[in-house]
Parts: C-alpha cells; sequence; structure tokens
C-alpha cells in the first residue's frame, strides 16, 4: 500500500491496536476529540462508554485529523462487541486510485475500561502558518493507573507533581497538536484522540496596544484603528479536550494553567499582580511551564504561599516580574493573532518618580522579552527603542490624557491625581500645558490598608472573614490579599454597610484617618500650587478642580457616610478647603471630579492619539517640592525650596512638623467651621500649630518617622536613592502614629 511517494507493507495488525480501551460511564467524555461521522451509541453492561480510537499514530503521517476521521467507522457486531473499519486510498493499481478497506472486531472487555478522565487542555485554540507557541496540559486527577497518561513528543515537557496528588505534564509545541497518544501505566500504546483543529487565520491586521503595569495591577487597552479605542478582552483561548470533573479540573487550571474563567467575570482587567510558581522549576524563566500570571478568586487565595509571588512591578522582584510580563505578552499575543493581528505597536507606562536607570532597565527588559517571543508568535512586535519614545510615558501624562480627550475635560487650570496602592501620581495643568509632574509614595497602603493590618479585627467584624486566613500574612502578602477581598466586595459594602455603619467608633475612627490622609495630600498640592505660582510656572493664585481616579479611586467613597462620593459630598467641600489652607488662596469650592472609567485611566491614555495638550514630551519627573523645612548634609532647606539629588547624600533630618502641625491645625478648623458631620476630630486634640501643645501626638509621630527613615534607607548614592517631599514623609509617619492608637 503506497502513501504519498512511499511504498510501505501494513498489514491489519499494524493499523489497529489489539484491544480497544474506552472510558466507563461517561457518553462524551472527549468533547475536544474527532470521532467517526454517525457514531453509534456504545454501551456496556447498560452504561455509556467512550472509546479511544484502537489505531496507529503512524497514519498521522498521511491524513489529517479530519480526513482519517471520515474514514473510520464504527459498527455493533453484537452485545458486547464493535467492529472497526478503516478505508484507506490505494494507489498504484494502473494510475487509479481504489478504497482499500481494513476492518478488525473487538470484544468490549471490562478489563480495558478507564474509569474517568485526566484533565486535558491545548492553549491557544489558534492556527496560524507563522504561530510556533503552543502548550497542552495533563493531569491525571489523581486517577492514576484508572486513567490513561498521553505522549506527544514536543520541543520541551515539563513534568511534576504536587500536593493535589497525581501527575502533571505541560508540553511545549511548535505547532498545534494533531494527535493525542494515549498509554497505559508501562507505556503501552492504548489508543488515539484525533484533535479538532482551529480553524488558520491569516495575520494582516495591526493593533496599538496600551499596557498600564502598574505597583499593584496591571490594565490593557488597544486601538485597531485610528480613533477606534476599546479595553482588552481578556479570553482565554482554551480548547477543552476531555470532560474530566468540574471540582478537579477549575483549581487544577487555576492553580498550574491558564483559567478557564478571568475573575470576576463581569470585570476581570485589571489584573492583579501575582504571579504562581506553582510546579515550575525553581529559577525558571519559562513563561506558563515556570511561572504563570495567578487570576486568584475569592476563597482560593494564599498569598503567603511559597509559589505565590506579589511584589511584581517595576522595581520589585526582578525574575517575578519578568516571567509575569513574559506570559502577559504571550497572552496578549495569542487573542491578537487569534484576530488576525500581524503588527502590534507596544505603548507603556511607567511610575514617573523611578531613576533613570530603573527606567532604561524596564524598557530593556520589554525589549528583551518581545525580542524573545516574535519569532515564536509571528507577530512584528514595536517596542519602545528608547526611553523619550512618545509609546513609553509616564502614567501620570497618559493619565491626564485620558481626562483631556476622553472626558473633553479642559485642563485650563487643573490637578490630575491618579491613585495607586503605593502611590499617587500628580500633574498640575495650566491652558492645556503640562506645569509640573510627580509621584507621591502615598497610596492605597498608606490611607486604608496599613490601618487594617494593625487592626484586622475590623475586616473580622466588617466583612465577615475568618480572622485566621489573615494571620501570618506580612507587608506585600497582606495588602495583596486585602486588594483582592475589596475587589470582590468592596462595590457593595460601600452600598449596603458602610452608611449604617456611621456612628460605630470603629468606623469613625477609620474615616478620621482617612480624612487626615487625604487632606494632608491635598494639602500638600496647595502647596505645590503656591510655589508653582511664586516660581511663576503656574500663572494664577487660585486653587485647581482635581481629577481624580486610578486603581484606588473609590477610597473617596469610603469618607462620605453614603459610601458615595459625589461632587456635592461634604467631603468634597472639605477637600477643597485643603487645598486652600496649603496654598494660601482663596477657599473657591474647586471640586474633584471622579472619573467615569476608574482604573482604565492610563491604559486608555496610551492609546489615544493626542489632541487637546501640550507638554506630553516631559517625561522626567520635576525635582521635589519640600513642603515641610528639612536639613539635607547638614545644610537647612526651607519647605518652599525644590530637593534637588545631584549630590551623594550622607544624612537627611526633618528637624520639626511647623508646617504638618500647621496642617493638622487647619485640618480641625475646618471641621468646626464647615459643620462636617461625617469626620470627628482626634479626642482631646488641642486647637493649636504649636507642637508643645499636643505633645504626645508629635513625640509619637517623631518616633515613626524616624522607623520610616531607617526603613527605606535615604542614605547613599544619588543615582540610586528617591528622596520623598518631607512633608509626605511626616504625613505618613503621623499616619503610622494615629493608626496605631486607633488599632489599640
Amino acid at each position: 500500500m503506497a502513501f504519498s511517494n512511499t511504498l510501505e507493507q501494513l498489514e491489519a495488525s499494524d493499523v489497529f491496536l489489539p484491544d480497544l480501551f474506552f472510558i466507563d460511564h461517561i457518553p462524551d467524555a472527549i468533547p475536544g476529540g474527532l470521532m467517526p461521522i454517525a457514531m453509534p451509541t456504545l454501551t456496556l453492561a447498560g452504561e455509556p462508554i467512550t472509546p479511544l480510537l484502537p489505531l496507529n499514530h503512524i497514519l498521522l503521517e498521511y491524513f489529517t485529523p479530519e480526513e482519517l476521521s471520515r474514514r473510520i467507522r464504527f459498527q455493533l457486531s453484537g452485545a458486547e462487541s464493535v467492529q472497526v473499519t478503516l478505508d484507506l486510498p490505494l494507489s498504484g493499481l494502473q494510475g487509479k486510485p481504489v478504497n482499500y478497506r481494513l476492518s478488525k472486531t473487538y470484544e468490549l472487555n471490562k478489563e480495558n475500561a478507564q474509569d474517568g478522565v485526566p484533565i486535558l487542555e491545548v492553549w491557544p485554540h489558534l492556527c496560524s502558518a507563522d504561530w510556533k507557541e503552543y502548550y497542552v496540559f495533563y493531569y491525571d486527577a489523581g486517577l492514576g493507573k484508572d486513567t490513561f497518561q498521553i505522549e506527544l513528543g514536543g520541543k520541551e515537557t515539563h513534568t511534576f507533581e504536587d500536593s493535589f496528588g497525581g501527575i502533571y505534564r505541560m508540553w511545549r509545541l511548535e505547532q498545534y497538536p494533531t494527535v493525542i497518544r494515549c498509554q497505559d501505566e508501562a507505556n503501552q500504546p492504548i489508543g488515539i484522540i484525533l484533535l479538532k483543529q482551529p480553524d488558520e487565520v491569516m495575520l494582516n491586521r495591526s493593533w496599538k496596544v496600551g499596557v498600564d503595569f502598574g505597583d499593584a495591577w496591571t490594565n490593557i487597552y488597544i486601538q485597531r484603528k485610528q480613533w477606534v479605542e476599546e479595553p482588552f478582552s481578556l479570553s482565554n483561548l482554551l480548547f477543552k479536550v476531555t470532560e474530566g470533573q468540574l471540582e478537579t479540573r477549575f483549581p487544577a487550571l487555576f492553580e498550574y494553567f491558564i483559567p478557564e474563567e478571568f475573575l470576576p467575570i463581569e470585570r476581570p482587567l485589571p489584573l492583579q499582580n501575582v504571579l504562581s510558581t506553582r510546579g515550575g522549576s525553581r529559577q525558571g524563566t519559562r513563561p506558563i511551564l515556570d511561572g504563570r500570571i495567578y487570576i486568584p478568586n475569592l476563597v482560593r487565595f494564599d498569598p503567603k504561599a511559597e509559589w505565590i509571588e506579589t511584589n511584581i512591578r517595576v522595581g520589585g522582584n526582578a525574575a517575578g516580574t519578568a516571567l509575569f510580563l513574559k506570559h502577559l505578552v504571550l497572552h496578549i499575543s495569542a487573542i491578537a493573532a487569534s484576530q488576525s493581528v500581524k503588527q502590534i505597536q507596544w505603548s507603556l507606562s511607567y511610575p514617573s518618580d523611578i531613576s533613570s536607570a530603573a527606567k532604561h532597565r524596564y524598557l530593556k527588559l520589554w525589549q528583551t522579552i518581545t525580542q524573545e517571543l516574535q519569532p515564536q508568535t509571528g507577530i512584528t512586535y514595536l517596542c519602545p527603542k528608547t526611553t523619550d519614545s512618545p509609546f513609553f510615558r509616564p502614567a501620570n501624562l497618559a493619565f491626564a490624557q485620558y481626562f483631556a480627550d476622553v472626558e473633553k475635560n479642559n485642563l485650563i487650570y487643573t490637578t490630575c491625581i491618579q491613585m495607586e496602592q503605593e502611590s499617587s501620581n500628580l500633574s498640575v495643568w495650566e491652558n492645556n500645558r503640562l506645569v509640573h509632574q510627580c509621584t507621591l509614595a502615598l497610596g492605597d497602603r498608606h490611607l486604608l490598608s496599613n490601618f487594617l493590618e494593625l487592626n484586622p479585627k475590623f475586616i473580622e467584624q466588617r466583612f465577615n472573614r475568618n480572622l485566621n486566613e489573615w494571620q501570618g500574612l506580612e507587608d506585600g502578602a497582606f495588602h495583596a490579599k486585602l486588594s483582592h477581598l475589596l475587589r470582590w466586595e468592596s462595590e457593595q459594602w460601600l452600598k449596603e454597610d458602610r452608611p449604617t455603619l456611621h456612628q460605630e467608633e470603629d468606623m469613625q475612627g477609620l474615616t478620621r484617618l482617612m480624612a487626615i490622609g487625604f487632606g494632608g495630600l491635598y494639602y500638600y498640592v496647595g502647596i505645590l500650587l503656591r510655589v508653582l505660582n511664586e516660581e511663576g510656572k503656574y500663572g494664577r493664585e487660585s486653587i485647581t478642580p482635581v481629577y481624580f481616579g486610578g486603581n484606588n479611586h473609590c477610597l473617596l467613597n469610603w469618607l462620605d457616610p453614603t459610601g458615595t462620593f459625589t461632587r456635592h459630598s461634604e467631603v468634597n467641600d472639605f477637600l477643597s478647603r485643603m487645598l486652600a489652607c496649603g496654598s494660601g488662596f482663596e477657599d473657591t469650592g474647586a471640586p474633584t471630579r471622579l472619573s467615569k472609567k476608574p482604573k482604565d485611566e492610563v491604559a486608555y491614555g496610551l492609546v489615544l492619539d493626542p489632541i487637546n495638550l501640550q507638554g506630553l514630551n516631559m517625561i522626567n519627573q520635576d525635582s521635589v517640592i519640600m513642603g515641610e523645612n528639612c536639613e539635607l548634609n547638614g545644610i537647612p532647606l526651607s519647605w518652599n525650596q525644590r530637593l534637588e539629588t545631584g549630590e551623594d547624600v550622607a544624612s537627611f533630618r526633618i528637624p520639626t512638623f511647623s508646617h504638618l502641625a500647621k496642617f493638622l491645625y487647619d485640618f480641625h478648623d475646618a471641621l468646626e467651621a464647615m459643620e462636617i458631620e461625617g469626620i470627628r476630630p482626634i479626642k482631646d486634640f488641642k486647637r493649636s500649630s504649636e507642637l508643645s501643645d499636643n505633645r504626645e501626638i508629635w513625640e509619637g509621630t517623631r518616633r515613626e518617622l524616624e522607623q520610616l527613615l531607617q526603613s527605606q534607607n535615604l542614605l547613599g548614592g544619588s543615582a540610586r536613592i528617591r528622596i520623598e517631599p518631607p512633608f509626605i514623609l511626616g504625613l505618613k509617619a503621623l499616619l503610622n502614629h494615629l493608626g496605631r492608637k486607633w488599632a489599640e
């Protein structure tokens, strides 16, 4: 019998396997497999079964899976027997092909029954002539010898066992698999599974992809064509080969591979910056095999597990960050290729406060990842080549561009604040021109998370959580778990529970702490406006409206007794007062406006074509405006000076809290003068800006400041350190002290 140009003698015994193996009790156990046309219903002892095709896999060297499936026939030949027929084209007889039929009758032997199926998945379900990166995931579901093992060959194979029990295997292939070779525990063939093949796509489109890789979350937007921007759709492209049990399949995919669903289903983006290395080789650098983006659900997230990495951000764990971004690029590329994309222009954001060296390292990481993956995906990657590229921008500039070009808000005189977990990105605008930009190390962590870490009983009582789940969580692990909880439950909690807790003492204390933090942030913005005006860079002697958003935009809702912050909230008027007090300008009731697309602003801004703003090429952070008197290398510096770091720092201190004390006085004065009902004053606070009148507060703040300065290690070479505004350092020390008092 001749196949192609090669003559091979094949007998029926060469084509058919000796026995027919099958999955017992499951009628459609292999939904991803190609079964023969007009397949009869097979049963044994009255129970449905699903057969493995009893064929030699060598046939796939001559036929596609679809062709082979059309040539197979199963026919019942008795109560417990089946005849399998294979029609093959025979060539070489007078030039005309003829049909050559082989058949074999099998007894349905209970000894050949498989009691269950493994978890078997292929990713991505995509066919393109240029795509060369496929992964197959196998988990025997703990069935051991009661299910079949498989063999694929492939470029790489990774096998491991884990605490779930059972055997896991992953393959990396350069072509979409056509056949799964099933084996018993002695590696003897027991059948094959022909895989349904995806339709081939032609790559001919272009996308611009904006990636906002923040300090805790990652968001993605795309521009399919000019002026058409939209959120990235995070489909999984998984192909389910076997119908494993749901309670086994879902956790196996979530923990070790690509999840069946990205959670929360209604809004999976932004992704939380969490990496899982479970099942990977230590120090491995292969995406998916060694580490993958982890999508935690509300119940199964244990950030203290040794395989979970939460320090995934610019300047965080270098190896973990590289693995996270490799998987991210690969996943985005697969979805893009499935939609015929041939070219991707990457548009990337970065924190504006990172050093020049860190900025170059981050861009170099993206260049390395895209250069490595481009030959495998077949997609042409246009990655920014230099740090001054228009496709490599500080997050706060992309944030402001969103407000100008999407919400159509003029930035005639405006401050934009993007709040993240660890920081707040600020930019000041006048006449649509950038005046000042900076990043403050003051974010959700300092305005909420730190307080709840000190007092986890609040989480237990107000969010009905088991306190044992929060024991032993340190630093990043605690904040990652809290961020995850709030993502799932804060919206409903603010709507239903927050209004009922207004009079509760613990809620009053937490609200006061958060109000001091936000008030201090706005007070510092007021100081910025005053200094910029004195320098001639901001031409108005007036406070600005504030456009507020970011991944942690909802914190303002916590301050309102109704759980919903609006421009009519008393907190809105209070924040305007803090701006005025910090600047010395008139309080004009400047509103704070929340973003209409919270969390999306930076990613959205990255794919926009600029229209309204000037100064988007100002990629470097402005020098720090201090806000509080300090001493640098023994030299006194005034609160309204800029803090340059062109020299090494041998000593740094804040000798007094004069402006911070003035802020706390103005804070309490505003509460009384404005008759603010939702924020209570500090108990026993003396309405005075003299430090001696509130000695306990300022002595406690001094202790916390010394601890902060030691932990942040502000001494050293100018290229390595990033000195914060002394006012903000003092504010964080004050919040730490008051937070400990609240938690007692």
